[in-house]
Parts: C-alpha cells; structure tokens; sequence
C-alpha cells in the first residue's frame, strides 16, 4: 500500500493531527474533494474538502450504499488500534 503525505489537518472527532493518505485499493492517487478518509487514530470516517481538509460527515451520509469499502476501512482501522491498546472491544 503506497502512503501519500499530505499538508494534513485535524481529525474532527477526536483531533489527532492527520498527515497521510492510503487508497483502498493500493494505487496512490491524493484525496480530492468529496473522498473519503477513515481516521488512522480513532477510526472515525470524514471527508475531504476542496483544501484537503478532514470534514465529519453525518451518520446519514456514512450509511449510503457507496461506502461499503470505507465502513470495511474504519472496522480494520478499529481491529488495529484494539490490538495495540490489547483489547478486544469489536
């Protein structure tokens, strides 16, 4: 997976300083407006604006039928940090 650094901007949920970007499917493509970020700290998943800034999005808005691939990102992210913090919470 190719990682793409970026200016970065906070993560709305829970603040943690994001910095970097890697494309599901592997290519290495940069966020553009309206694409989706899973949180590499908390999980939350946010949305690019046009200045590449992380945006919250509703919980409407994470339940479309579309973000399937972003809903499997944030429970990996999720598995990830329960297994740093030694807990198995999901």
């Amino acid at each position: 997976m190719k990682i793409t650094r970026l200016k970065g901007s906070e993560c709305p949920t829970c603040g943690e300083f994001q910095d970097a970007a890697a494309e599901a499917n592997g290519s290495d493509k940069v966020p553009r407006p309206g694409d989706i970020g899973v949180c590499f700290n908390c999980g939350a998943i946010n949305q690019y604006d046009k200045n590449s800034k992380l945006q919250s999005m509703s919980e409407e808005e994470c339940l479309r039928p579309d973000m399937k691939l972003a809903l499997m990102a944030q429970l990996q992210v999720r598995k990830n940090i329960n297994t740093l913090m030694g807990e198995k919470l999901i």
